[in-house]
């Protein structure tokens, strides 16, 4: 079987993946003193998604493969995906201001479960 991915592609990939994985765990303890000092759960995740806004957005117009063009067919999936994602991110917020963010950690293992069904679907 032929791989489309070449050695330095891979290994950007794979760096990606572990940073964001750091940086994922990270966020649990920094959204842990958010609420603990009394913030609101709904600025937090506002503020959160914002400045990720603020970093993808210009690298994926940077990043955007020339042959690929956008498609009405992703607008569904695209809405119920973000949708249900945010969902879930208030339910983590919720459940970090009312445990320890050591017991939610956790969680991070059913996070990567459910993406990979996602992206399957």
């Amino acid at each position: 079987m032929e791989s489309h991915i070449d050695g330095g592609t891979l290994v950007l990939g794979v760096a990606a993946g572990l940073v964001a994985a750091f940086l994922s765990a990270f966020s649990y303890f920094v959204s842990r003193d958010h609420g603990s000092r009394g913030g609101s759960s709904l600025r937090l995740l506002v503020l959160a998604h914002a400045l990720m806004g603020a970093a993808c957005i210009p690298a994926s117009w940077l990043l955007w493969p020339s042959g690929l063009q956008a498609d009405a067919r992703w607008l569904v999936p695209l809405v119920a995906s973000t949708v249900f994602y945010l969902l879930g991110q208030v339910v983590v917020f919720t459940a970090l201001k009312l445990s320890q963010a050591s017991r939610v950690a956790p969680l991070l293992g059913l996070k990567i479960a459910m993406l990979a069904g996602i992206t399957c679907f």
